[in-house]
Formats: C-alpha cells, sequence, structure tokens
C-alpha cells in the first residue's frame, strides 16, 4: 500500500509531540512493507509557495513552504499551498492519505484528496479544528469550554490576532465550517484518547467514533540508583518541554510549599525551556535528554509530576513514565488521567496548592509511593503495533465509498468578503478625499 502522512511540520526542522508520533509511525509502517512519503509544511517562507524534496530516515519528505505573507491560524486556508498539495497527490497517487494537522498548510485537505479519488483518514491530535489558539486556553492557564462560534471566539481572535472586528464572525462560522466538512470527508476519523473524542464533540461538533492510542517505543529502567525516598530526600523528576503552559511554574511553586526548607524535595526539570521567563524555583535543570539519558534520570527518581495546565490530549511523557516503571502525579485536565491506570493518580491544577498537599501526603506516609509502583500497568502501544491497526483502518478507507465533497463554497464566501472589502475601501477613499 502507498501511504501519505500530511502533517504541518517534520524532523528535522521540528520534532514536537505530533511530528514524533508521526515519525515512529512511518518507521513501523515502512518495516511492515509499505510505500510510505510524508507531506509537511514548515515555519520557514519563501518568495513565492515552494516544494521542497527531502530525506528523511529514508523516507521521502515533501516539505511545502508558504508565501511570505500575512497569515493566521483563525483562517488556516493558504491559496498558494493547495496548487502544491493536489500537485503532490497527483505524482504520489498514494492510496489512502492521513492527515494529522492542517496548519502550515490549508484548511481543505481531506476535501482535496477526496475530490481527487483518495480516502483520507484523519486524526485529531489537538484542539485545533476547534480553536485557532490550538490549546484553547485564552488566558494561558485556564481551558476554554465554549463551542467555536462567532460569539464566543470573536474577542480572542481580535485580542490575539488583531483580526478586524467585522470579520470575527465571518472567520469563526467559516473555519468551524470548514473543519466538520473536513471531518465529513474522511473515511475514518481517529483520537489518541476519549477525554480528547468528548471534548471535540462538545466543541466543534466533530463526532470521533474511533480512538487509538499513539504508540512509543518502550523505555527498559535502568536499577535503581542513590538514596531512594525515605532513606533519601523525595526526587520529583518532571521531563518535556519546559513551559508554563505544562505545568513548570505550578510545580516549583508546590514544591516550596511543601517543603520551605528545601531540605525534603528535590525537583529535577528536564527538557528544553520553551518559554522565557519561567520560574523554576531551586529545581535542577537538566537539558535537552537523549533516550539513555532519560533512562539515567529516572532511575534517580522516585516520582513524576506533570501538572499539565492544558488539556491533554494524549500526552507521550506519560507512556515514558510508565515504561520507566515510576510512579505518576498528574493534572486532571484532559487526557493524563485516564491513561495512568492505577500507577499514580490526578489532581487539580487550578493553583500549587493540591500538588503541595499531595507531596506532603507522601513525605508523610512513604508507601503511598510504593503501591502505585507496584500497581497494575496499563498496556501501552508500541509503533508496530499501532502501526498494524492503521493498516488494518487504512485498508477500510480504502473499501468505503467515498463521500461528495464541496472544495468551492469556502473559496467563494472568500471571494464575496473580499470583494466587499475592495467596496467599502473604495468607499472609504472617496470619503477621505471628500468625494
Amino acid at each position: 500500500m502507498r501511504i501519505l502522512q500530511v502533517l504541518h511540520n517534520y524532523p528535522p526542522e521540528f520534532r514536537g509531540g505530533v511530528e514524533r508520533a508521526v515519525e515512529q509511525s512511518v518507521a513501523a509502517l515502512v518495516a511492515l512493507g509499505h510505500k510510505v512519503d510524508v507531506l509537511c509544511g514548515s515555519e520557514s517562507v519563501a518568495g513565492e509557495a515552494q516544494a521542497r524534496v527531502e530525506q528523511h530516515q529514508g523516507v521521502q519528505v515533501l516539505r511545502l513552504i508558504r508565501e511570505d505573507l500575512f497569515r493566521t491560524p483563525a483562517d488556516p486556508f493558504d491559496p498558494g499551498i493547495v496548487p502544491l498539495y493536489e500537485q503532490a497527490l497527483g505524482e504520489l497517487r498514494p492510496d489512502v492519505v492521513h492527515i494529522h494537522h492542517w496548519w502550515n498548510l490549508s484548511d481543505d485537505l481531506a476535501r482535496r484528496a477526496v475530490a481527487m479519488g483518495i480516502p483520507a483518514v484523519l486524526t485529531l491530535h489537538d484542539s485545533f479544528s476547534s480553536c485557532s489558539l490550538f490549546f484553547r486556553m485564552p488566558d494561558g492557564c485556564t481551558p476554554c469550554e465554549l463551542p467555536q462560534s462567532a460569539a464566543h471566539c470573536g474577542p480572542c481572535l481580535y485580542s490575539k490576532f488583531g483580526v478586524d472586528e467585522s470579520e470575527l464572525g465571518f472567520l469563526a462560522d467559516l473555519r468551524a465550517t470548514s473543519f466538520r466538512a473536513e471531518a465529513a470527508a474522511a473515511a475514518v476519523v481517529l483520537a489518541p484518547s476519549h477525554a480528547h473524542a468528548l471534548a471535540l464533540a462538545r466543541h466543534s461538533g466533530i463526532s470521533v467514533p474511533e480512538i487509538l492510542p499513539l504508540g512509543t517505543e518502550p523505555l527498559l529502567p535502568l536499577p535503581p540508583r542513590g538514596r531512594a525516598f525515605p532513606q533519601g530526600p523525595l526526587r520529583v523528576l518532571h521531563f518535556g518541554n519546559l513551559s508554563k503552559l505544562k505545568g513548570v511554574e505550578l510545580l516549583a511553586r508546590a514544591v516550596e510549599l511543601a517543603d520551605p526548607e528545601g531540605s525534603a524535595i528535590e525537583l529535577v526539570l528536564a527538557g528544553d525551556v520553551v518559554e522565557s521567563p519561567l520560574f523554576t524555583g531551586r529545581a535542577h535543570i537538566a537539558p535537552r535528554y537523549s533516550r539513555e539519558e532519560l533512562r539515567a534520570l529516572a532511575a534517580t527518581a522516585d516520582v513524576a509530576v506533570f501538572p499539565s495546565l492544558a488539556r491533554e490530549t494524549y500526552g507521550l511523557v506519560v507512556d515514558e513514565a510508565l515504561h520507566l516503571r515510576l510512579p505518576l502525579i498528574v493534572s486532571n485536565r484532559g487526557a493524563l488521567s485516564e491513561r495512568i491506570g492505577a500507577r499514580g493518580f490526578a489532581l487539580s491544577v487550578d493553583s500549587p496548592e493540591p500538588l503541595a498537599a499531595a507531596l506532603r501526603s507522601i513525605l508523610a506516609d512513604p508507601t503511598m509511593l510504593q503501591r502505585y509502583a507496584h500497581a497494575p500497568a496499563p498496556v501501552l502501544e508500541t509503533p508496530q503495533s499501532h502501526a498494524a491497526k492503521l493498516v488494518r483502518i487504512y485498508e477500510r478507507a480504502r473499501q468505503a465509498p467515498l463521500p461528495t465533497v464541496d472544495t468551492q463554497s469556502g473559496l467563494l464566501r472568500r471571494i464575496e468578503r473580499n470583494r466587499r472589502r475592495v467596496h467599502e475601501i473604495a468607499a472609504l477613499l472617496q470619503r477621505l478625499r471628500g468625494g
């Protein structure tokens, strides 16, 4: 089978959670004997939209570069990318297109594939299909629970992107309609967790009938090192990209609340600091780490803590901590709590106090961590098992009848909007000239 994976970026330019997941799936699908290509966007720009052919880990990557013009996630459609995308589909002729993200590309990828006779599968990794802010966090710390609509999204679009107020309703409605049409065009729509599927239905009206957890490469734990708690201080580990959104500041403050003297808890934050300034308290910062370095960090930790403020849709770091047999404390927002099984607990991240109270409880009763460490772990997908399930999904998609799709209505609405704006500008210039 020839498979085209489509997403907003890809290594080596960038490797975030979605990119890592797709990269592993691609390798596993190739190992199963399938021909896989990747089509991705980029954060770079050029004088005019163009396609660049790259190779990554033996796989052809077609990177589409946007024209250097103003863009906004409030309207992800890109007229310069569309012909390049259709040309790629025509040349590659994949048996199925698997779309993971639209950003840096355009908002009609599934419909254009189906219009060319190619079935589409979607994985909705984050909240981009229901929010211009990607994470539905307008203030950076509190998830928005409002459905995507002109009335609800208008103030955010104006304050975050400076979109003209007369455009707010048009863009919000056009965006919501577009992503519902993308889901309707797909043969199969997937989400990585039940929590995310429910949120998508609530916020965008998109039904996600199938849940497919992501695959992660197993990490074999090393033998414990150093003085494990309670013989020594409680050793807390947090890893991944370090930012306020991931709860780093909340964790640092909770540690100081639970251990004012600084002798009972040691906090290690591992990863790249992606936001500055970032309060880290008395934590030790371990920079970007390899898989082997992560195993070593876990061997000197007693508990992993992920108090993300975002409504996480999956969270690969939880899989890694479970592989490394660490007890877990996670946020009760989003998918993290559904995935840890009995290996830890979830708590509120509305303030640092609930986490501080949890840390005090562990200091008072060290057997808590022992119980979690020895509890049954949930079954985790590997890239290989994930890819095998994807192949079965792709086969179903190929056998399903192709729906009728509409790739013109959105364009016509934009043309009509621009026509009205031109007339408005002309009238304004006329008034300014005193005509």
